[in-house]
């Protein structure tokens, strides 16, 4: 099979610099954060919902559970899936056994919407923000550029909700593991790929790899594939794999 053959599709001109644009202009917005504080159903854990300032159409918002204890803790952010993303469970009230006494963990939302609302309440966001396409980053008029792409607006979310968790006082600075499965994956790609601070990513069945083949070669990409369009190589992590340590 040879799989250290295997090759990437060919990369746009400036890819780094992409992504070095994009997370710069993260420190010119303040975070802002603002904390709720939610019961978790434990002693052992505190759980709160964020909500970040970010440079997206929309705030960066998620979960943090932070062990009771005071000390130092590794570092777990947890990314969601497509459809997982947009389910209610995504955004309710983490239950007590996701939580941790040994970890500070973090649930990141790629989406700007409120957290712990009714199920309607995400049923008309999901329907607002998919537009014309049905989907969100499913437009090919967007995903024409990097910058009109929704996985731009999801990408600047990855690294403010990070770069928050670093700087909580739990964090023991050393271990960041991310995690997720499809969307959920790509977006851990991103952080691994971009965010030195990542120690592993714990990922599966990634999303959006090597979305040029089918439309340039012919190749068996998965069968829920994005419809083809250049934007969509800033974010394809058969390129970004590479560039993780």
């Amino acid at each position: 099979v040879e799989p250290e053959k295997l090759q990437a599709p060919p990369e746009p001109a400036g890819l780094d610099a992409w992504w070095g644009a994009l997370r710069g202009a993260l420190p010119k917005v303040p975070m802002n954060p603002r904390l709720k504080e939610y019961p978790s159903g434990r002693e052992d854990v505190k759980l709160y919902a964020f909500t970040l300032d970010c440079p997206s159409d929309g705030p960066c918002v998620g979960w943090v559970a932070v062990p009771a204890k005071p000390g130092k803790y590794p570092l777990r952010a947890k990314f969601f899936g497509y459809n997982e993303s947009w389910q209610p469970r995504a955004m309710a009230v983490r239950k007590p056994e996701e939580l941790s006494a040994k970890e500070l963990r973090v649930w990141i939302s790629p989406h700007g919407c409120e957290l712990a609302r009714e199920p309607a309440y995400y049923a008309a966001e999901r329907k607002r923000l998919g537009g014309a396409s049905g989907g969100h980053a499913w437009d090919p008029a967007q995903n024409a550029s990097p910058d009109t792409s929704y996985f731009k607006q999801m990408a600047w979310r990855v690294f403010r909700g990070l770069g928050y968790a670093k700087r909580r006082p739990e964090w023991d600075g050393r271990t960041l593991v991310v995690t997720g499965g499809s969307q959920g994956a790509l977006q851990a790609v991103w952080a691994a790929a971009y965010d030195p601070a990542v120690t592993a990513a714990d990922i599966s069945i990634v999303w959006n790899c090597d979305a040029w083949g089918k439309a340039k070669d012919g190749r068996l990409i998965g069968d829920w594939a994005l419809p083809w369009a250049e934007g969509l190589r800033y974010f394809d992590a058969a390129s970004l794999a590479k560039r993780i340590p």
